[in-house]
């Protein structure tokens, strides 16, 4: 999104190479000095690894790799990463946090909204495993767990096809399959993780191996919505693709003066738009709301439709505040799937100068109803809250209403580990440049709260907008999920090697 530029933690940890001339004069002995030189450099090295092994010292690199894109992360002081560059690499690096009884986490996009990707460890970064990979005769696409959706999305188009997958190009591809993946063909071929075949995991011990439905499907089943972190290390995924390098679709942008109860009556009209076109699974859509400083508020409509159309009739719903357009002549219309992804950020999010580091939290939640009073009444509350949303103390939040139901719902509670349901979802994710992390946390719950607390409303959401671990296991499924999953992480990490996830 728009405030999402990588920041990173760089603040050295290590001793510097002057200092043991340094401790040689404080400790007479030397002894101290030099066991603790020998152990950094015992630590900074890691035998067989082709990637780069990086220390606070090493600067921009060692921040590049430690990256993430809410600010937060800036707290965690990792003392080593790892480039990985494939599934060796991981295993060592694995081994190498173990010996030295070192925490260590994964990193692929660094997207992750909680900073689950860093630790004051050691970071696995995956991001040089950016391959990806068409295969003709299975129609399959094949992808590195460093890959951003982009990646993905444009080897798929060179072959005319598309994958299911997320709605912001940046996005890192692995942490959001296996986290379930929402996005704009969710509706008609289901989530990202619907789409997989096959996983390949590094697992506690070194060990490599697939998860599919033939091969480990207990951890296939588990891969599928809770894979993140507590497993193993999935380093690739082979997803199925689809015949549809083109759609029609793209963005409207209503510029909304801020006093204006048209705000709440946009929404309002997009929850009537969303029930309206319930049973139209070749189209899904999304509302975002932002306001950045110094700017109008905007509320943009995207929406991808794989009907095969070419003209849309005015959507009558949305026509009484075509007023506020931004651009009267923009219409919805033929586009090529790699730019629907990437059109609402590149052209309209990430203009402008690149803001400040922004400290996030992010809350969210669902509804299972899409029509009658009960459904307008909830929406009157969705919109209340956005419309309403303080845009002065948090200049950088960005505010999501989204469209389930179709295919998403279409798969069984034993097919996968993702929560099912849902035909509407939002995320409220506040940001700002300041340090009361508490205020922010406060205030964006206490809105979700609202939204959640209505009849119509649910705390049960997508698991990859969650900031708290204990809403994420609520998530998952219902208890015999829960059984299911608790299983497989004693068959496959029976030790709790991968203690940076839920389970």
């Amino acid at each position: 999104f728009f405030f999402f530029k990588p920041y990173c933690c760089s603040q050295s940890l290590i001793l510097c190479t002057t200092s043991l001339h340094v401790l040689l004069v404080i400790d007479p002995m030397g002894c101290s000095a030099s066991k603790a030189v020998k152990e950094n450099m015992a630590l900074n090295k890691i035998e067989g690894v082709s990637g780069d092994v990086l220390t606070p010292d090493d600067g921009d690199k060692f921040a590049a790799a430690t990256t993430t894109f809410n600010a937060m992360g800036l707290d965690i002081k990792p003392k080593l990463a790892v480039r990985c560059t494939n599934s060796k690499d991981v295993a060592l690096a694995i081994a190498h946090a173990k010996k030295h009884k070192l925490p260590f986490t994964i990193r692929g996009g660094g997207h992750n909204c909680a900073c689950k990707a860093l630790c004051e460890g050691v970071v696995l970064d995956l991001s040089p495993m950016t391959h990806a990979v068409y295969n003709k005769e299975k129609e399959t696409l094949t992808f590195g767990a460093g890959c951003n959706l982009m990646h993905c999305v444009q080897e798929a188009q060179k072959h005319n096809r598309a994958i299911a997958t997320g709605s912001v190009h940046i996005t890192g591809a692995a942490g959001l399959t296996l986290g379930g993946g929402w996005g704009y063909l969710a509706r008609t071929y289901g989530l990202a993780a619907d789409n997989v075949v096959t996983y390949h995991i590094v697992l506690h011990d070194g060990t490599e191996t697939t998860a599919s439905a033939e091969n480990n499907p207990d951890l296939f089943f588990a891969l599928r919505g809770a894979g993140r972190a507590n497993f193993g290390v999935v380093t690739e995924f082979e997803v199925k693709t689809y015949p549809h390098a083109t759609c029609f679709g793209g963005s409207k942008i209503y510029m909304v003066p801020d006093s204006s109860d048209d705000k709440a009556a946009l929404i309002r009209a997009f929850g009537a738009y969303m029930s309206r076109t319930k049973e139209d699974t070749k189209q899904t859509s999304m509302f975002w709301m932002l306001h950045p400083p110094g700017d109008k508020l905007m509320m943009i409509h995207t929406m991808g439709n794989l009907s095969g159309a070419e003209t849309m009739p005015p959507i009558p719903e949305m026509e009484p505040f075509k007023q506020y357009l931004a651009d009267p002549k923009m219409e919805f219309g033929p586009i090529s799937y790699e730019e629907l992804v990437g059109f609402p950020v590149n052209k309209v999010l990430l203009a402008g100068p690149p803001p400040p580091p922004t400290r996030q939290y992010w809350s969210t939640g669902t509804s299972n109803l899409i029509e009658g009073e009960e459904y307008t009444s909830y929406m009157a509350t969705v919109a209340e809250a956005c419309a309403n949303f303080d845009f002065a103390s948090y200049p950088f939040s960005l505010l999501v209403l989204e469209q389930w139901g179709g295919a998403i719902n279409q798969v069984g509670e034993s097919e996968s580990a993702v929560g099912r349901g849902a035909e509407f979802g939002y995320v409220l994710l506040a940001a700002d440049t300041g340090n009361d992390d508490d205020k922010r946390k406060a205030y964006c719950k206490g809105l979700a709260d609202k939204i959640n607390n209505h009849k119509g409303g649910s705390a049960k959401a997508y698991v990859n907008y969650m900031m708290d671990s204990d809403g994420i296991v609520n998530n998952l499924g219902g208890s015999s999920v829960h059984s299911r999953l608790k299983a497989v992480k004693a068959k496959y990490d029976p030790d709790n090697v991968f203690n940076q996830g839920v389970f």
